[in-house]
């Protein structure tokens, strides 16, 4: 939604926390040069908005006094509600994930998160076929294809999730 020449947000999110911008540029790697201390204090650090540098909008970072995963993503109320996944459902799907591939967060948002895959799967295929299942738009809208998928984890050791 636009309002005065300026997009504003229909539904915003409000964190028990702190959030604050950075360029685009850098926010990605303020989350990983400050994650492992705040984690050690009992908190958690990680992109809550990516702006992808669209006019010069900050990105926006979120930090929440807590290290559950699971925890952040209700209070953000992530969900692919465009195919039916709400927030409930969406958190289940991640503890599967987090059993075979041990997930950390990094970002989230109302409808995106994005984690470091800690323990590679033996065949990154077949995890893009369980991702593209439960997210057809990273392939569709995204990397193309199952395979551009399973190449983009595998050299990024990261899993993104985002319904359109």
């Amino acid at each position: 939604m636009y309002v005065d020449g300026k997009e504003s947000e229909i539904d915003p999110i409000y964190l028990k926390g702190l959030v604050f911008g950075e360029k685009n540029s850098k926010s990605y790697e303020l989350v990983f040069n400050l994650m492992d201390g705040f984690r050690k204090k009992g908190y958690t650090i990680f992109l809550l908005e990516n702006n992808f540098n669209i006019d010069n909008q900050l990105d926006n970072i979120g930090v929440l006094k807590t290290t559950d995963k699971y925890s952040i993503l209700k209070q953000i109320g992530t969900n692919g509600i465009n195919y039916d996944i709400d927030n409930d459902s969406l958190i289940n799907i991640i503890k599967r994930f987090e059993k075979k591939y041990s997930l950390e967060l990094i970002g989230a948002s109302g409808d995106w998160c994005e984690f470091v895959i800690n323990s590679e799967p033996k065949d990154w295929t077949k995890f893009a076929k369980e991702v593209y299942k439960v997210c057809p738009d990273v392939v569709d809208q995204g990397t193309g294809t199952i395979e551009a998928l399973s190449n983009e984890m595998k050299n990024t050791k990261r899993l993104y999730l985002w319904w359109d």
